[in-house]
């Protein structure tokens, strides 16, 4: 499986999934906030979900999110290397 995501690729999923967050319920950013910082230090998906009393759906589809944000930020920051 490639890893690696180009332009189009990457618009086509934020795309989608910008469709599928207007009918979602979010979590609280302090929640999101928490999350990201557990996943940071090191802290297993389980052990997030245990932690900060949230499904495991939750933590990986905020994982897919921020993934898709940071590549987003690095394909429009990160130039002539």
């Amino acid at each position: 499986m490639n890893l690696l995501l180009d332009k189009t690729r990457i618009k086509s999923c934020i795309g989608s999934e910008r469709k599928r967050k207007a009918t979602m319920n979010r979590l609280p950013l302090e929640k999101q906030t928490q999350i990201v910082g557990l996943l940071v230090e090191g802290m297993s998906l389980k052990a997030i979900t245990r932690l900060a009393d949230v499904s495991i759906n939750a933590v990986t589809k905020l994982l897919v999110d921020l993934g898709m944000a940071c590549a987003k930020y690095h394909d429009e920051h990160v130039r002539a290397l």
